[in-house]
């Protein structure tokens, strides 16, 4: 199963993505009331708005399937490296300990730089507004520091390895 979904994965998900695509468009096309448009939207109030789409009864069946197929993916996400890790020791392994352990050391350096970030007038008022302590502040810009870490780093490899490609 594991081979099979590594190999054809990409193709799978994106054609099941399509008919997922298309029988929502075509029920919420087929449901719409007679005189609904994009114009039409435009020019109703947000109470008229929300009559307009209580009319349209199976809409809802493409937030229930993307909710359903991202449920689907996440687990497969977490549960089948597993599984090859289980029937794979060793390197495999190995280097996903180093990855977890190198996202743990920059997560922990994100974390400590972000302190005293609530010292400014504009985050003072946003922790305010949302009940954000400092604690809770500092995982949060700890957590923004990380993605930007790991961006960075994401656009260094992706220019590396066009260079190197280039020299290919």
């Amino acid at each position: 199963m594991y081979q099979f979904l590594s190999k054809n994965g990409l193709s799978l998900s994106f054609i099941v993505g399509i008919l997922v695509t298309a029988l929502f468009m075509g029920i919420a096309i087929s449901q719409m009331p007679d005189g609904v448009s994009s114009e039409m939207f435009l020019q109703q109030s947000e109470a008229e708005m929300y009559d307009t789409a209580k009319g349209v009864s199976n809409f809802n069946f493409g937030f229930y399937a993307t909710f359903a197929l991202l449920v689907i993916a996440a687990a497969a996400a977490i549960i089948l490296p597993i599984i090859y890790t289980v029937t794979n020791p060793g390197k495999g392994l190995i280097s996903s300990l180093i990855m977890v352990v190198a996202l743990a050391v920059i997560f922990i350096i994100g974390y400590f730089v972000s302190g005293g970030m609530e010292d400014t007038y504009p985050v003072k008022v946003a922790m305010n507004n949302f009940n954000v302590n400092e604690k809770q502040g500092q995982f949060i810009g700890g957590t923004i520091i990380t993605t930007l870490i790991l961006l960075g780093l994401g656009v260094l490899v992706l220019f590396l390895s066009e260079v190197r490609n280039l020299f290919k």
